[in-house]
């Protein structure tokens, strides 16, 4: 999930309302003067923002439709569910909770310090910069960018140069609506991300690749910057011996070739139980044949791959003689039909790296408990899933193992509930979002305690340890 290349766009420079900022730096200081004013801080002046973003992607919406399909070859269908829907829905959540979320919440206090109260109040940190990938690049960008207005922070928006479609149509729609004091999309490739990172964010908030997730987090350091990676990894797919197959594989088989296996959170491979290892391999290929016909290169349900890099990537990385179905190419069409093999190790070149195409290896496994033990030996992932209808086995995988998320008898759906943090641990990423998490994320809590002046206890004042004593005595 790469963002950043050496090729790029020339950048151009933000106008509205008659402003020409004509580099980052000057963004930067634009934005911090605006967000000083305090004009984002009032729930009135975050909703209405809120209803103006939703008001200009309905707008967009066919220009948007059309550029995803021109850099990814995704249908409209399948790119309104995935890309638009969850923007949709994310912004009707945060204008239906807004308020009771920007609340200061009131906790208990202790009984030596009353009559004071205390409080924890939501406050955005200022200037935020997003940075979002190539295989969703209209969704990854815009749910945080919500999140960010919600909270009432200003936005440095960074979309991939990999989908030079969906960033025309993204600078558009930014440059049309908003201020780039309040609100700026940055076009172009590494340099420009560079530059982002040069200057002081008060929040980056990065969606990509481990290796990429690391320069940014060096590049926080240097500002003390607090972060949200949302990070890739090898996210797993277990199936045991008394999984429901027929469920099993037309769920694994959408989540996996969805995108053509573009997705962070896809199964990246599957470890099946010996006793149904090639009763469920069939139901896959069956699946995928109901799915993209026999002659999955020809489906237009079929995405490409996004460049020539990936496409050469992905097809060193298996020999059709491993295949046990699938295989096919196209370099005119920059597409790998959906497919699978089943390999004997971890030391195959598929399991050295995140596979990020339609391509799945199958292991087998014996015995749960031990595959759980292995399991533990490796990078956490983003996502696990696990096919059991024995409940007790379903608590044990969930209690023994650690991962981002995690499904039951399903693949990737708890992306899909907004009431869910979306994130990662470990190497595949930190903090999360989504829903009521996005405003958590992207706002500092900040402690208020307020005390009252017509009791003063007099013992903290005493020179004596009277007081010390007593809390001693009575408290600890």
């Amino acid at each position: 999930m790469l963002i950043f290349d050496y090729f790029f766009y020339a950048s151009q420079a933000c106008k509205k309302q008659g402003v020409i900022l004509s580099n980052i730096k000057e963004i930067f200081s634009a934005q911090r003067t605006f967000f000083k004013t305090g004009a984002t801080l009032s729930y009135e002046y975050r909703f209405e923002q809120l209803h103006i973003l939703y008001d200009a992607v309905k707008k967009n919406e066919k220009d948007v439709l059309q550029a995803l399909a021109a850099d990814l070859g995704r249908t409209t269908k399948e790119s309104y569910l995935a890309e638009l829907v969850p923007v949709y829905e994310e912004i009707k959540l945060f204008k239906k909770n807004l308020k009771s979320w920007m609340r200061p919440q009131s906790v208990s206090t202790p009984i030596h310090l009353l009559p004071a109260n205390s409080k924890v109040f939501p406050e955005p940190y200022g200037v935020v910069s997003i940075f979002a990938p190539w295989n969703y690049p209209f969704q990854l960008l815009m749910t945080p960018m919500v999140g960010a207005i919600g909270t009432g922070n200003t936005m440095i928006l960074k979309g991939s140069e990999y989908a030079p479609n969906v960033q025309k149509i993204m600078e558009k729609i930014i440059a049309e609506t908003f201020s780039p004091n309040y609100i700026a999309y940055i076009s172009g490739g590494i340099e420009q991300a560079k530059s982002i990172l040069q200057e002081k964010s008060d929040f980056l908030f990065f969606t990509g690749s481990p290796r990429v997730g690391q320069i940014v987090m060096q590049a926080a350091a240097k500002h003390l910057t607090p972060v949200c990676l949302e990070l890739g990894g090898k996210c797993p797919a277990i199936v045991d011996l008394d999984a429901n197959l027929e469920i099993a594989a037309k769920r694994i088989a959408w989540a996996k070739y969805f995108n053509a296996g573009q997705t962070c959170a896809a199964p990246d491979y599957l470890y099946v139980h010996q006793s149904v290892e090639q009763e469920l391999i069939e139901k896959i290929h069956q699946e995928v044949i109901e799915t993209f016909g026999k002659k999955p290169m020809d489906s237009p349900l079929l995405a490409k791959i996004i460049n020539a890099k990936h496409f050469q990537r992905l097809s060193s990385l298996f020999s059709v003689q491993e295949l046990e179905f699938g295989g096919a190419s196209s370099v005119e069409k920059n597409k790998i039909e959906p497919s699978l093999l089943r390999i004997k190790s971890w030391e195959h070149p598929l399991m050295q790296e995140e596979i990020f195409g339609p391509i799945l290896p199958v292991l087998s496994f014996q015995n749960i408990e031990d595959l759980v033990g292995s399991l533990k030996d490796r990078d956490k992932p983003l996502a696990l899933y696990y096919f059991s209808t024995d409940s007790s086995k379903q608590d044990y995988v969930l209690q023994n193992t650690s991962s981002g998320g995690a499904c039951i008898n399903d693949c990737f759906l708890h992306l899909a509930n907004p009431n869910l943090p979306f994130g990662g641990v470990g190497k595949s990423g930190m903090g999360a979002y989504h829903g009521k998490q996005s405003f958590d994320t992207l706002s500092h809590k900040k402690s208020i305690l307020t005390n009252k002046n017509y009791l003063d206890n007099p013992l903290r004042y005493s020179k004596s340890n009277r007081f010390k004593d007593w809390i001693v005595k009575n408290w600890l």
